[in-house]
């Protein structure tokens, strides 16, 4: 049980969630929202077509980053799998 040892011991870290209070969680979520809303009421033109490409592209990026921390928790939970059933 080479990997489980190893998780056990330290020498495997798995991912850590950044979020550990809900509420400042939910408090940063708010504020953004609340920002975006005013910006897209106040702005014309060029610079609200600018804020709608900005928000689209973080948007795409943060998807890339929600698979990426989903493919290594799935590749972490086959590496534990594959351990046990290997003994």
């Amino acid at each position: 049980m080479g990997f489980i040892m190893d998780f056990l011991n330290g020498k495997i870290e798995p991912q850590e969630r950044p979020w550990e209070d809900r509420l400042e969680r939910d408090e940063i979520l708010t504020a953004l929202d609340e920002n975006e809303r005013f910006l897209q009421d106040n702005l014309n033109g060029e610079a609200k077509d600018r804020l709608k490409a900005y928000i689209e592209a973080w948007d795409k990026n943060m998807g890339g980053v929600d698979d990426a921390a989903f493919l290594k928790g799935f590749r972490l939970g086959a590496r534990c799998m594959m351990d046990i059933l290997q003994e």
